[in-house]
């Protein structure tokens, strides 16, 4: 495996990975639909 999958496979691990630990450290269910809006 090249060096540039390797680092999308980590990135995409990470990114699960903080979803997951957000949603049990809020006790909240995944919201399929959900958009994220940007404070200003």
């Amino acid at each position: 495996m090249n060096t540039i999958v390797s680092v999308a496979i980590v990135g995409m691990a990470n990114k699960l990975a903080r979803t997951v630990w957000t949603l049990v450290a809020h006790q909240r269910e995944y919201q399929k639909d959900y958009v994220s809006v940007r404070p200003y």
